[in-house]
C-alpha cells in the first residue's frame, strides 16, 4: 500500500542528499543556500567567493594577514554548514529539516571533506617548503 506523506507546511523539505552534495562541490559558490531557499545567503557566499579569488589573484605577497584571516573566516563558514548538513541541523528557509537523512551518506561526505582537506593542506605545504 502506498502511504502519502502529510505535509506540515506550505513548503516541501529539501532532499538531504542533494543538500550535502551541493554543500561539498559548490558550498564555497552558495550552491546548497540556493538549493534550501537562502537566497540572500547563497549570494553573499558567491560574492565573498569572488572577493577572495580577486584578493588571491591581485596579492602576491605571502605575508597578508588579513587576507588569510578572510579566507580562514570564509572557508569555515562553509565547514560550519557542512557539518551541519551531515549531522542533520541544517534546516531550510522555512524551517524544515532536510528530506530522507542517512547518516551513512553523511558520514561519506564528511570522509570525502576531510581526505580532500588534508590532501590540499599537504599538497601547499609540501609545496612552501620546496
Amino acid at each position: 500500500m502506498l502511504k502519502v506523506r502529510e505535509r506540515t507546511s506550505p513548503h516541501y523539505p529539501k532532499n538531504f542528499t542533494a543538500t550535502a552534495l551541493l554543500c561539498l562541490f559548490f558550498g564555497l559558490f552558495g550552491g546548497h543556500r540556493f538549493y534550501t531557499s537562502y537566497k540572500r545567503l547563497g549570494f553573499a557566499q558567491l560574492i565573498l567567493c569572488c572577493v577572495c579569488v580577486i584578493w588571491w589573484i591581485s596579492d602576491k605577497s605571502t605575508g597578508n594577514v588579513a587576507r588569510n584571516l578572510f579566507t580562514i573566516a570564509y572557508v569555515l563558514w562553509w565547514v560550519v554548514d557542512l557539518l551541519a548538513i551531515c549531522f542533520n541541523a541544517y534546516k531550510d528557509k522555512h524551517k524544515n529539516l532536510l528530506d530522507d537523512y542517512n547518516g551513512t551518506v553523511g558520514a561519506l561526505i564528511l570522509t570525502i571533506a576531510v581526505i580532500t582537506f588534508f590532501t590540499l593542506a599537504f599538497a601547499a605545504i609540501t609545496r612552501h617548503l620546496l
